[in-house]
């Protein structure tokens, strides 16, 4: 019975080791049949992803046309794509400037293949301002605007153009005068690029071997050249023309305006000194006739009959026509004072628009600094009625070189920004109207300045009682002062 037991014994082990081998062989039969499939899908679908990519390539390397707005599209490979920036800029400019601008341009993208500028040029300012205002606030727009700067405020206030990184402003050392136009509470919106429109003295050199450093010495050459029979003088001013009035008040260490409360000051001490130096002018040293105005002045200077004028930068290329002998400088210290007057000047600049981010802000700025190059500012002043902003220009020597071109640059440098038309229309009607009394005397200076101050609130706000408001608002802050 034991060896019975035990063959039983032997059989049952045997049996399931037989099991065993044949549940591996099918497991090992079944993994090879897997592994063969998933070798053979995996080639297949390896075969295919390769298929996809050389159609795509093959489509990135070729024109597809469509039909939709009969355009011509074409795909550009990804790499391409993301290395190149388009700049668009919109500007409003002199024939002359849109020339060198084109002329800037090819030379800009001849240098950097990675950026492509284009622009779009507009007849006037109001034309381009409303454009760009409605582009950008629809999310759209050029990416740098090129315009008087003082619309830099306006575009500001809308919220379309983007401020100034201190790292660009940094940079350079822009005019005073046009950086207080660029700003709008406490920032800057606007790069200066090119400056125009201010006055300075001009001398007939035949008259007059070099110009007058001080108001004083004016009197003295002119009571040296006086022939009033003979309508021959030694200055003439225009006195009839408040663009002509307000500088003398930065001669007197004042201004009639702040540009960041866009408050107006024409009651001011610096205006009362303004008013009693044209009296005394006239009236005590009889040193011109108070009947002339603009254009007798004009033609009295290109005629010889006249040794010096306050003119414009406009009048240069006017005088250089005529064949005239003549000088520019600075205008004159003042007497009893002893600063130089400072005319306003206006200029274009540079905006960026709010929706401008990323790579093209990177190059719309690197185009920027391109025209900011010494080497473009000095060929935009050769070939445009325009002078550089930047004051290290001052030394260049090539620049030095032309007197004319010197000098104005000097006057230049201290020169105020242009007023906001708006503040400026109601500040000319206010001394226009007021002006001619205090040269014939019949109106004080200081009661002048005061009637020209509420003439001007008047204007702006439409009331008496906004007057009499500003008045005592302005009464509160002196007394605080002091």
């Amino acid at each position: 019975m034991e060896i019975i037991r035990k063959i039983k014994k032997l059989k049952i082990k045997n049996c399931h080791n037989k099991m065993s081998k044949v549940i591996f062989i099918i497991c090992f039969i079944f993994a090879v049949f897997f592994l063969t499939i998933n070798f053979n899908s995996c080639t297949l679908l390896k075969k295919d992803l390769l298929n996809d990519q050389q159609s795509i390539t093959s489509i990135s390397n070729n024109s597809i046309s469509t039909d939709s707005n009969n355009e011509s599209i074409t795909l550009l490979d990804s790499q391409s794509t993301k290395s190149r920036a388009n700049v668009l800029v919109w500007a409003m400019l002199e024939p002359k400037e849109q020339i060198e601008l084109a002329s800037s341009i090819e030379l800009f993208n001849e240098n950097n293949p990675n950026i492509s500028v284009s622009f779009k040029s507009f007849r006037n300012n109001e034309e381009l301002l409303d454009q760009f205002i409605a582009a950008s606030l629809a999310g759209e727009g050029a990416d740098i605007v090129i315009a008087e700067i003082e619309t830099a405020r306006t575009l500001a206030q809308t919220g379309v153009i983007k401020p100034i990184s201190d790292e660009l402003l940094l940079n350079y050392e822009f005019l005073n005068g046009l950086l207080e136009i660029a700003q709008y509470e406490n920032k800057v919106f606007a790069v200066p690029f090119r400056s125009f429109d201010y006055l300075m003295l001009f001398y007939n050199k035949d008259l007059i071997e070099k110009p007058p450093v001080e108001f004083q010495d004016i009197i003295s050459i002119s009571k040296e050249i006086n022939q009033p029979n003979n309508n021959k003088w030694g200055i003439l001013l225009n006195w009839k023309e408040p663009d002509w009035i307000i500088p003398f008040s930065g001669g007197y260490q004042d201004w009639i305006y702040d540009y960041q409360t866009n408050s107006i000051f024409l009651n001011a001490r610096g205006m009362i000194q303004t008013l009693e130096f044209l009296y005394y002018l006239y009236n005590k040293e009889k040193l011109m006739p108070h009947n002339i105005d603009y254009e007798q002045m004009n033609t009295y200077f290109k005629n010889g009959n006249v040794g010096m004028i306050i003119n414009g930068d406009w009048a240069i290329k006017e005088y250089e026509n005529e064949g005239l002998n003549f000088g520019v400088s600075k205008i004159p210290v003042v007497i009893g004072g002893f600063k130089n007057p400072t005319p306003m000047i206006n200029g274009i600049g540079f905006m960026f628009n709010t929706n401008s981010y990323g790579q093209r802000l990177q190059a719309a700025t690197s185009f920027v600094e391109f025209l900011l190059s010494e080497e473009m500012q000095i060929s935009w002043t050769k070939k445009t009625d325009s002078i550089p902003v930047l004051k290290t220009l001052l030394e260049n020597q090539e620049l030095s070189l032309d007197p004319v071109l010197s000098n104005q640059m000097k006057q230049a440098l201290i020169c105020r920004g242009k007023l906001p038309e708006n503040v400026l229309s109601v500040i000319r009607d206010s001394i226009r109207s007021n002006i001619e009394s205090v040269i014939y005397g019949s109106l004080k200076p200081e009661d002048a300045a005061q009637k020209m101050q509420d003439d001007a609130i008047k204007l702006i706000s439409g009331s008496i009682e906004e007057v009499q408001t500003y008045n005592q608002l302005q009464s509160d802050t002196d007394a605080t002062q002091k």
